[in-house]
This record gives C-alpha cells, structure tokens and sequence, in this order.
C-alpha cells in the first residue's frame, strides 16, 4: 500500500512540474513576442525575455526540423543551395562595382576613410519590435550616438534612432514612409529610395532612364554603401514614370550582430 502511495504521489509531483514548466514556457514565449513601445525601461525590462524567448524559439525550431521528412529536408536543401548560388552571384558582381570604385577613387587621389565601428548583439528584431526596427544591446555607455550609420554583412541598413544607457534602438532604411538619398550604381543621378517594410524600397524614376534588374543600390559618398538591390521594374507606356522596387540582401528577421558608427 505504502508502495502504490508513493507510486501515486511521485506521478502527480511529474505532472504537477510539467504543467508549471508549460505555463514558464508559455509565458516566456508571450513576453518575448510584445513589441517594444519605445522606451529604455521596456527595452530593460523585456531584455531577458527577448533572449529566453529567442532560445527557446530555437530549440523548437530545432526540434521540428528534426521531425522533418527526408523528402522535405531534402527539397529545402535543394532550395537553399539555389539560394546561396543565386547571393554569391550578386555578391560577387557587387565586389566588382565595389572594387572598380576603389580604383577610380585611387586613380583621382580620394580614399574613403575607415570608419571606426563597434560590434552591437541585436536583442529584438523586425518581427518582435514594430515598424522595421531592431533593438541592440549598445548605448551610451558603449559609445552608440543618434543618426550613427549601422552596418551589416558589409551594407548599411539604417540609423541609431534613440540611444539609453545599455540600448539603442535602429530604424532601418527599409522602415515604411522613410526617405533615404540613393544611388543606383552605374548612374549619376540621386534618386530618393523609400521604405516599404520587410527589407524592400521603392524608386520612382522617368521612364527614360535605364536600369536593369540586380543593380545595387548605394548611399551617396565615397564609401557606396551599398542598401538593397533592384529586383523588379514596374514600366507603363501611360506613366513618364517607372517603378524600381529593390530589396536589402539582408535578412533582418535572422540578425544577430550589426556594427554601430563610432564617430
């Protein structure tokens, strides 16, 4: 008797510790999905949220994609090599405008000069936060300052927006409604590039002008960082106007470290 007593009170102890470790899980989820409604004391308070939520997020992903089938894993495998084949193609005509720009510049007696960065870790991405805006674990303290340049994978993808003292908060160039001054390599002309969310820009050009698809898209200066790149051209006969849409070869959602302008 005495066995099945401590048989029975050992089981609901289990069941008791699985239903409270099912309502942390849950809650930890919860809270780390909140946006963050700008502010440093919710930056602070939803901080250890944000990194339990993205640890947890990933183990789940992880164990669903252990529960895959063969024949899924294999079709996704197929696709992300497409995938990669496709980025490394761009990437290296982009490393052939960019190199061609350091010649001409060296050619004329004008280098760029190295701007001084630092490392930031992203706490809170496009998909938690709203508005196409990260959350970064630098602020004051560790030098980050508004309007600083933010850079990732070697391209620039907004501005420090708002600096606490341990975060900072970064609009994207992709935000919606905001404007950015662009270039579309290979031309001379400034064209303003607006923000559609989701890492995608939109450009109104005369019809006249020529551009092809895979141009990249460029801030002003010597440096060209370059933002995004054209993926469709939307042309009617009707409109003097033609529509470049462009996207930032960045995926935002997967960030994990940016660079911050120091100076």
């Amino acid at each position: 008797m005495n066995y099945l007593h401590d048989k029975r009170t050992r089981k609901t102890r289990v069941s008791i510790a699985v239903f409270i470790l099912g309502i942390v899980v849950l809650a930890l989820i919860i809270f780390s999905s909140l946006p963050s409604r700008v502010g440093g004391a919710s930056i602070a308070i939803f901080k250890p949220f944000w990194r339990a939520g993205s640890w947890i997020g990933g183990e789940f992903s992880s164990l669903h994609s252990y529960f895959k089938s063969k024949r899924s894993l294999d079709a996704e495998n197929i696709f992300l090599k497409q995938s990669l084949s496709d980025d490394a193609a761009k990437l290296a005509a982009l490393d052939a405008v960019v190199h061609e720009n350091e010649l001409l510049k060296t050619e004329f007696g004008r280098k760029p000069e190295k701007i001084e960065t630092m490392i930031a870790g992203v706490l809170a991405a496009p998909d938690r936060t709203p508005y196409d805006t990260l959350v970064v674990d630098a602020g004051a303290r560790e030098g980050a300052r508004e309007n600083a340049l933010v850079f990732a994978n070697g391209g620039a993808i907004g501005n420090v927006a708002e600096v606490y003292t341990r975060s900072s908060k970064v609009s994207l160039f992709s935000s919606p409604g905001i404007s950015t001054d662009v270039i579309i390599s290979g031309t001379d002309i400034h064209i303003t590039a607006t923000g559609r969310g989701g890492g995608n820009f939109e450009i109104q050009l005369p019809r006249e002008v020529a551009v092809a698809l895979g141009q990249s898209i460029v801030l002003p200066g010597l440096s060209a960082y370059p933002i995004g790149t054209v993926t469709d051209i939307v042309s009617d006969p009707r409109n003097p106007f033609q529509k470049i849409l462009a996207t930032s070869p960045i995926n935002m959602q997967h960030l994990r470290l940016v660079e911050i302008e120091l100076r």
